[in-house]
C-alpha cells in the first residue's frame, strides 16, 4: 500500500528516522514549504478563518482532534493550511501536546501558539479560539488598511524612479551636449546630476540592482532576533510594531489572569505569546523581578518598548488589586491607538509624497533651466 503524507523535519535524516519509526519505507521524499525551504507562514486572513472554524466545532461539542481532521479533509483550497493541520493531527496522535503540535508544523506565528497554550492551561480553549479569530480578523482589516494606504504611493514612487532614471540617462545628457557646444559653464547641480546619470549607465546600473537584491536576501535570511530589532526601530513601521507589542502583551495577560492563572504564570504565557525574540532577555529579567516580589510596573519601566500608558495602567492595577481590568483597558487603548496611527498614515502619506515628487521634479527642471540662463547671459 502506498501512503502519501507530509512530515515536518529540519533535515532529510530526521524525516527518514520518523518514517522508520512508523515502519514505512520511503519511495520518494520531496521538500515542501515556503521561501528558502522554510515552512510557509499562514496569512492573518487564513488564521482568522481557521480559528473561527475551529472555535465553531469545539463550541459545538467536537473534540479538538476530530475538529482538526474535519478541517484537514474539508473543501478548503489552501494547501498550506491543509498540510499544517494534517501535520498537527499526526503529532497529536503520536503524543504531542496541542501547543507542541502547532509549533512543530512551523506554519503558525508565536502569538497564535501562545494563545493555544493559554487556552489549554486555563481550560478555556474555546474562548481563546474565539479571541484568536477576533484578533486576526482585526489584524487582517488593519493590514488591508496599511496596504491600501501604501499601494498608491508605491506605484507613484516606481514611476518616479523610472522617470528620474530616464531623465538622468537620456534627456539631461542630450541637453548637456548642446550646452557644452555653446561654451556655457554648467552649474554645479547640473554637473552633479550628469555625473550620477553617467554612473547609472551600463554595468553600474546592474551593480546597483544586484546590491539591492543582496540587501533584500540578507534581510530575509536574518534570524528572528535581528529581524525583530529592525521591525521595532523602523521610522514609521517601528511605532506600529511597538503598539502591536503592547497590545498583544496586555491582551494575553488579561486573558490568562481572568482564567485564574497567577500573575507570574500569566506574564510568562503572555511573553511566550509575543513574537519578540529581541526582548527575550528583558522578559526574563521582568519574570525574575516578579518572583523576587518586586512591583510589576517598576520592572516594566526597564523595557523602553513598553510605553508609559501600559506601565501606568499596570501600576494602577497593582494599587487597586484589579490587574485584569487594567490589562484589558491597556489592550483596548493600544488597539485604538494602532488604528488611529494607521488612519493618520493614510491621511498624511499622499501630501508628503506630493511634496517629495515636487522637490525631485524641481531639481530635475532646475538642472535643465539653469544652463539655459547661462547661455542667455553669454549673448
Amino acid at each position: 500500500m502506498v501512503v502519501n503524507g507530509i512530515i515536518h523535519g529540519i533535515s532529510k535524516t530526521e524525516v527518514l528516522s520518523e518514517l522508520k519509526r512508523r515502519a514505512l519505507m520511503p519511495f520518494l521524499i520531496k521538500r515542501v514549504g515556503g521561501f528558502f525551504g522554510h515552512p510557509k507562514k499562514l496569512s492573518p486572513k487564513t488564521l482568522y478563518l481557521f480559528a473561527g472554524r475551529l472555535h465553531s466545532m469545539v463550541a459545538g461539542g467536537l473534540d479538538i482532534h476530530k475538529s482538526l481532521s474535519l478541517i484537514a479533509n474539508g473543501s478548503t483550497k489552501d494547501t498550506a493550511l491543509v498540510d499544517a493541520v494534517r501535520q498537527i493531527s499526526l503529532k497529536i496522535e503520536t503524543g504531542y501536546s496541542l501547543p507542541e503540535a502547532f509549533t512543530y508544523s512551523g506554519a503558525f506565528p508565536s502569538f497564535f501558539i501562545g494563545m493555544i497554550s493559554i487556552g489549554q492551561q486555563s481550560g478555556k480553549l474555546c474562548e481563546c479560539l474565539a479571541e484568536l479569530s477576533s484578533y486576526y480578523e482585526w489584524e487582517t482589516a488593519t493590514k488591508n488598511d496599511v496596504k491600501s494606504a501604501l499601494t498608491y504611493p508605491a506605484i507613484i514612487c516606481c514611476f518616479m524612479v523610472a522617470a528620474c532614471v530616464f531623465a538622468l540617462t537620456l534627456i539631461i545628457p542630450a541637453y548637456a551636449e548642446i550646452f557644452e557646444q555653446s561654451g556655457a559653464v554648467l552649474p554645479a547641480a547640473t554637473r552633479a546630476l550628469l555625473a550620477f546619470g553617467s554612473f547609472l549607465h551600463g554595468s553600474n546600473f546592474i551593480l546597483i540592482l544586484l546590491i539591492f537584491a543582496i540587501i533584500v536576501f540578507i534581510y530575509l535570511r536574518l534570524n528572528k532576533k535581528a529581524n525583530n530589532f529592525i521591525q521595532l526601530h523602523m521610522p514609521v513601521g517601528g511605532r506600529i510594531h511597538r503598539l502591536l507589542l503592547n497590545y498583544r502583551l496586555a491582551h494575553s495577560a488579561s486573558v490568562l489572569i481572568l482564567s485564574g492563572a497567577t500573575v507570574s504564570v500569566s506574564l510568562e504565557g503572555a511573553f511566550a505569546a509575543l513574537n519578540a525574540p529581541y526582548l527575550d532577555k528583558q522578559f526574563k529579567e521582568i519574570q525574575n523581578d516578579i518572583i523576587k516580589g518586586r512591583n510589576i510596573s517598576s520592572s516594566f519601566k526597564k523595557v523602553k518598548y513598553f510605553d508609559e500608558v501600559l506601565v501606568n495602567m499596570i501600576e494602577t492595577g497593582e494599587e487597586t488589586g484589579n490587574l485584569p481590568t487594567m490589562f484589558e483597558a491597556a489592550a483596548n487603548y493600544h488597539k485604538n491607538e494602532l488604528e488611529r496611527t494607521v488612519r493618520t498614515l493614510k491621511t498624511l502619506i499622499e501630501p508628503i509624497l506630493t511634496i517629495i515628487i515636487g522637490v525631485v521634479l524641481c531639481a530635475l527642471l532646475m538642472a535643465v533651466i539653469l544652463p539655459s540662463f547661462s547661455i542667455m547671459d553669454g549673448f
